[in-house]
């Protein structure tokens, strides 16, 4: 874990460092101004956001609205027509997902941490470059489909299924016992 968050660590920092080493690598101005791409194409479903400047401050203070856009979004109230219900229905689902597993995660040794690392350090970043970059919830959808796979099966594969099994079964033979 130590090594995932010390290259993350190193990664923050080039970012937003090394335009003064060669101006022509202004990692914060380039997203910056793809997100003002974004916001200039007004679209049925784009959503009012605050927008960025190249600096660290106003990219700490965008990350909430960031992980809201790309991971929580489109709300219900979002939904205009058949695809945002569908893909609002998606988001309810993996944020049911994400609760079962919270709740009911698996405390036995997982094979190989690095990979969860890797997965979750990965999705992270995606999310964060989709929710500081875009606007529309139809191309946010569209762009965490390639990391909604990882998420799933780590949410799927280290939730104790079992227990949960368990459970429902309990309360079913409590019910069917009171019945009779």
């Amino acid at each position: 874990m130590a090594c995932f968050a010390a290259v993350y660590l190193f990664c923050a920092v080039a970012f937003f460092t090394l335009r003064y080493i060669r101006p022509g690598l202004d990692f914060p101005q380039a997203v910056v101004d793809k997100q003002k791409a974004f916001i200039n194409i007004v679209g049925k479903s784009s959503v009012p956001i605050r927008e960025l400047e190249p600096t660290v401050s106003s990219f700490i203070k965008n990350i909430p609205q960031a992980i809201t856009l790309s991971a929580i979004r489109p709300y219900p109230s979002d939904v205009h027509h058949l695809l945002a219900l569908a893909a609002a229905i998606e988001t309810d689902l993996i944020l049911l997902l994400f609760l079962v597993f919270f709740f009911f995660r698996k405390r036995a040794f997982i094979p190989s941490k690095n990979i969860l690392y890797f997965y979750t350090f990965f999705s992270v970043s995606l999310l964060l470059a989709i929710g500081f970059s875009v606007n529309n919830l139809g191309a946010i959808v569209r762009y965490r489909s390639i990391i909604i796979p990882l998420v799933v099966t780590i949410m799927a594969t280290q939730t104790d299924w079992k227990t949960i099994t368990n459970l429902l079964a309990g309360k079913n033979k409590k019910k069917s016992a009171t019945a009779i």
